[in-house]
């Protein structure tokens, strides 16, 4: 059964890409959002990533996740950006960057300092929602071909295989110790932060100790199959279809123009 952050086979347009057409477009997504800082054009590539998660049918509750991260990120980002000086920003006017939004005590919150603290949260949604969408779209096993294909050191594909198994297989296995144990009578309803550590207490051992056996199992696994031992042949090669090579040709083009504009004219900086 799915569980979250794990692939699931889906006939969309977004599942049947090439798994390096949506590397690209990951690349691509992560370079643009690095370089910009103006909320409108990375609202932009926001509206570009909600449809891309739309199209692939990536479950929505997924993103739900972010909300409290985002709004810790907020906080932080509030208090490095909001009372950023309007001396700190290149491009945007000095009479809109240091608009002064309200003071709380000795602290002043200016407006320019907003702008990079919305900026921020964008960047964060935007980043978890196309991570979602390549997590939720790409087979490991086509990637791991198409990486072998490309002569990707065996240790890269081994770090890549690991860190998209090991969440899903983390919530699979708390999924599984709930479920035991609350067949045995064991119920986490309470409100206490101090009472819910105590009667997680039942959940922690047997997750902990799964948890140890299933690096285990992956250790064994490497070893069964000669993992970096030789080269490694697939019959089966993935081939780039037409629309791969649009998707991919269009996502280096506008990166490559959002790069020439930012560094030689400064679009999409404040």
């Amino acid at each position: 059964m799915p569980v979250f952050f794990e692939y699931v086979p889906r006939n969309t347009f977004i599942h049947r890409l090439h798994p390096l057409t949506k590397v690209i477009l990951l690349l691509g997504i992560f370079i643009a959002i690095s370089v910009l800082w103006d909320p409108r054009y990375l609202a932009l590539c926001m509206i570009v990533v909600m449809v891309l998660y739309l199209v692939s049918k990536t479950p929505k509750k997924w993103l739900l996740i972010a909300v409290p991260f985002g709004a810790y990120r907020f906080i932080e980002a509030g208090i490095l950006g909001v009372t950023q000086p309007a001396e700190v920003f290149k491009y945007l006017p000095p009479e809109m960057a240091s608009q002064v939004l309200f003071s709380f005590g000795p602290v002043t919150f200016y407006f320019g300092g907003f702008l990079w603290a919305l900026a921020y949260i964008f960047r964060i949604f935007i980043g978890m929602g196309a991570t979602f969408m390549f997590i939720y779209a790409t087979s490991l096993n086509d990637l791991i071909k198409s990486l072998r294909n490309l002569h990707i050191p065996a240790k890269i594909s081994y770090i890549v295989v690991i860190a998209l198994r090991f969440v899903p297989e983390l919530f699979r296995e708390i999924n599984l110790t709930s479920t035991a144990q609350s067949l045995r009578g064991w119920r986490l309803k309470t409100k206490n932060p101090v009472k819910m550590a105590k009667m997680a207490v039942p959940i922690a051992g047997p997750f902990t100790r799964r948890i140890v056996s299933y690096v285990d199992r992956i250790t064994l696994t490497t070893q069964v199959r000669a993992f970096g031992g030789g080269k490694i042949k697939y019959r089966e090669k993935l081939g780039l279809r037409w629309y791969d090579w649009v998707v991919s040709i269009i996502t280096i083009v506008v990166v490559a123009i959002t790069l020439y504009f930012n560094i030689f004219y400064g679009v999409g900086l404040i």
